[in-house]
């Protein structure tokens, strides 16, 4: 690898980008990605302010205990989300001009199984929070939060289904103009319950950020709906059965694979090394997660347009590769400088362990958006039940590598997040190419490839130092 090659390598990649955005699709790309950056970068944003700022108020301990309940919310919101908000994005874009009725039953019966499923599942998280505290968690202290998460997974389940359906309508202005009030809540919330009552008191802010998210997009899925002349209708699940089975349950399955290995390789944190060390952990997945969250506003808009694409070559190049090229121009200011999280986060938080974790979770946020286009075309040409697999092996490469490093703590972890990405796409990819899901020569992307040794050795250089 030479750094003229680089240079030449990426230019060129941005010109295939260019040639895209000419076309009417491309066009159509533009503007959805402009108002998904903009409702994503508000709500996310002012959720990333408030985070921030519940760092610099709790300790590291108290932070780490945050940040657990929120892991514990996540492996569960698997269940109760059940894939539809992905499942009311991919079928409500692909059928809202075609067969707008068809679009209503998806979008009603969206909202209506997500409702259920959230009930369930918060009903099942609200009894056995002294379980989960006290057995589970070793940590008794946090069967109040834990209960206190059980509406936050009804809340999350409904918003996201009210969000897939707006990206399925590609109604980003309105999801904009709720994701403003949703966020503003976050700001206020957080700021406020962590400054007042310490972690109960900012757990309570996310609930508001959760109630907040529900009401205003409930709101805009309204206006937008009516906008796109389609009808919610609430009592067509055994039309849309055959869809739930073989897109939304294998999207659950999925999520419900790795969640709860994370969930438990964080639980192995906690046992071995303290919530000191995962909270140093979820400072620096604070920021990988808000560049996730910026990256991913590409995701609804090329899943939606390349649904309506038509097999296009240049879209489906711009859909594998365009999550993993913003990912690299985001994430290389902490690869070349990851103290810049110390400074955002306070004083507390400067320490080698930290700035090694902020490297390696950099690069694994680069790898999750470069396999999050490969996900999209699983979702339109492959597999859904394919994606679990690929899930369940990234779980098991996680455990398997942080069993081998969990006395390293906070960076045994991200290391072994990396790792599991690494794994899966090793194996996956000649899988996928063989069954003509990706076409190979897709695949073997000379400005891709060079990106990715330069990332490789760019993290071993730092690190040399840390590890």
């Amino acid at each position: 690898m030479s750094a003229g090659a680089l240079t030449r390598a990426v230019p060129a990649a941005v010109a295939r980008l260019r040639a895209v955005a000419s076309t009417q699709l491309g066009r159509r790309l533009v503007t959805s990605t402009f108002w998904s950056a903009t409702s994503e970068s508000l709500s996310r944003g002012l959720l990333f302010v408030g985070m921030i700022l519940v760092a610099r108020t709790l300790n590291t301990a108290a932070y780490g205990e945050f940040g657990l309940v929120r892991s514990t919310i996540n492996m569960f919101a698997a269940f109760g989300g059940m894939g539809l908000g992905l499942t009311a994005n991919r079928f409500v874009a692909e059928h809202r001009t075609r067969n707008p009725r068809l679009a209503g039953d998806i979008a009603g019966s969206s909202l209506l199984v997500a409702t259920m499923a959230g009930l369930i599942v918060g009903l099942a998280v609200l009894v056995a929070a002294p379980w989960l505290a006290t057995v589970a968690l070793h940590a008794p202290q946090l069967e109040w939060g834990l209960r206190l998460s059980a509406f936050m997974l009804l809340l999350g389940a409904v918003n996201g289904a009210q969000m897939g359906v707006l990206q399925g309508l590609e109604a980003y202005q309105q999801l904009a103009i709720g994701s403003v009030i949703q966020g503003i809540v976050a700001v206020v919330g957080l700021t406020v319950g962590a400054k007042l009552y310490g972690l109960d008191g900012a757990l309570l802010g996310l609930l508001s950020y959760m109630l907040a998210g529900v009401v205003a997009l409930q709101w805009q899925m309204r206006v937008a709906l009516a906008r796109g002349g389609i009808t919610l209708r609430f009592r067509a699940i055994r039309a849309t059965l055959p869809i739930f089975l073989a897109f939304s349950l294998p999207v659950m399955l999925s999520g419900v694979a790795i969640a709860p290995l994370r969930w438990f390789a964080e639980t192995l944190v906690v046992r071995t090394v303290g919530f000191a060390e995962l909270g140093l952990f979820h400072a620096a997945m604070t920021i990988a997660t808000m560049l996730t969250a910026l990256v991913s506003t590409l995701h609804a808009p090329l899943l939606s347009v390349t649904a309506n694409a038509g097999g296009s070559r240049r879209v489906e190049r711009t859909s594998l590769y365009g999550g993993w090229y913003a990912s690299l121009v985001l994430t290389l200011p902490l690869l070349l400088f990851p103290s810049l999280a110390a400074l955002v986060l306070g004083a507390k938080f400067d320490t080698p362990a930290f700035r090694g974790v902020v490297v390696l979770l950099a690069a694994y946020v680069a790898l999750m958006m470069y396999y999050q286009g490969v996900l999209r075309l699983i979702a339109l040409r492959g597999s859904m039940w394919f994606a679990l697999g690929t899930n369940l092996l990234e779980g098991a490469a996680l455990i398997a590598a942080f069993v081998w490093l969990g006395k390293r703590g906070a960076l045994g972890l991200g290391v072994a997040y990396v790792a599991s990405y690494v794994v899966r796409i090793a194996i996956t990819l000649p899988v996928l190419a063989r069954g003509s899901v990706i076409r190979p020569d897709l695949l073997w992307d000379r400005g891709f490839l060079l990106s990715l040794a330069a990332l490789c050795v760019l993290v071993t250089v730092q690190l040399r130092g840390v590890w």
